[in-house]
């Protein structure tokens, strides 16, 4: 199975409602977005692979920002918000994965989501990371072997964040 893991692009400090739930993409996570939509348009077949099947979505904002700012309109993946990828565990992030087989077969998934989570699970899974870790606005692709096991995956592509200093 592949794997993309995204976390969502760099996000205002605050929200007006104070929440974290709440906080919208700030500008440069906007033009971090437009700039990997375009990366992903531009290849045929994105990351040398088919794009993923099934996209599953946090509830929070600034991922749902992204996930409609980053991601090409791919007609055969199907977006799906899915609640337990807020304030994920490891545990939530496991379960993520094994959604697809718990609900409708997908050879392939994409997560929308939040660190500390995400960089968790890349490095249960066995992926690797670059010492920075995963910033906002990484994509990283993972192959996962048969099952969802601990050190079972490795790193296909590692796509860093557009930086803005």
């Amino acid at each position: 199975m592949k794997l993309w893991i995204l976390r969502h692009a760099r996000a205002e400090a605050h929200s007006a409602s104070g929440r974290d739930f709440d906080r919208a993409l700030a500008p440069e996570g906007d033009i971090a977005c437009e700039k990997l939509k375009s990366r992903l348009e531009e290849d045929p077949q994105p990351m040398r692979v088919t794009p993923p099947e099934l996209i599953l979505v946090s509830p929070a904002l600034r991922t749902q920002q992204t996930a409609e700012r980053a991601l090409p309109a791919w007609p055969s993946a199907r977006r799906i918000v899915h609640n337990p990828l807020w304030e994920a565990t490891l545990g939530d992030l496991l379960y993520a994965v094994d959604y697809p087989t718990a609900e409708a077969p997908a050879n392939s998934l994409m997560l929308v989501g939040h660190n500390p989570g995400l960089e968790l699970l890349v490095q249960w899974l066995g992926g690797e990371l670059p010492v920075t870790g995963l910033k906002p606005g990484c994509l990283v692709l993972l192959e996962l072997a048969e099952g969802i096991t601990r050190d079972s995956a490795q790193t296909l592509q590692f796509w860093p964040a557009i930086e803005f200093r």
